[in-house]
């Protein structure tokens, strides 16, 4: 009760909840598209939901990293899509650096680079005085193209610019935000970036 005019607490001292499964439009849209996947989601939401009742949170959860390979190809080709990727990509022998990879504006293209390098991206580097790995950038920037696919999107203005890779690890990657009126900026951060209408 708070009725009193020194506001005494009586009674309920502690409320504790949890939060269950929330089922989204996204996630919907998800499981129209790939079942497992939302199914994979659905499974981490418990792990994700762990009770903290004695101790404050100190980092968020980390959300599940739900992998290629386990879920087929992240973007799904045909027509126009399927040609664009069936451009040749990068080669490279272990050592490269790559600086034209901006030129090609398609979705399609733009996912199969950033899926080419991350089989080169390792979970410790990261970019000069950040944490951030360069292998969580290229999930994030994959993770774009995704939602600009899902949103009907074919060609997108932020794409990956240039990248390093020495001894057989990505050791650098920047990626290229070009918009329709010409204005164009680098970033680290593609998840940063607000997507495109």
């Amino acid at each position: 009760s708070f009725a009193n005019p020194a506001s005494a607490v009586k009674g309920l001292r502690t409320i504790r909840f949890r939060t269950g499964p929330q089922i989204t439009g996204y996630l919907v849209d998800l499981a129209g598209k790939n079942a497992d996947a939302a199914t994979a989601y659905v499974g981490q939401i418990p792990a994700l939901n762990q009770a903290q009742w004695d101790s404050k949170q100190t980092r968020p959860s980390e959300a599940p990293n739900l992998s290629e390979s386990r879920f087929g190809t992240r973007i799904p080709l045909s027509g126009a899509a399927a040609e664009d990727a069936a451009v040749e990509l990068f080669t490279c022998s272990g050592d490269c650096e790559l600086t034209d990879l901006w030129k090609n504006d398609s979705i399609a293209y733009q996912s199969a680079v950033a899926t080419k390098l991350l089989t080169y991206a390792d979970d410790t580097t990261t970019f000069d005085g950040e944490t951030t790995t360069l292998k969580h950038s290229l999930e994030a920037f994959l993770a774009r193209m995704e939602q600009l696919t899902a949103n009907g999107k074919t060609t997108t203005q932020m794409r990956v610019k240039c990248a390093t890779v020495k001894g057989g690890v990505l050791t650098y990657i920047r990626y290229i935000m070009i918009e329709p009126d010409g204005n164009q900026f680098e970033t680290n951060c593609p998840e940063c970036v607000l997507l495109e209408e």
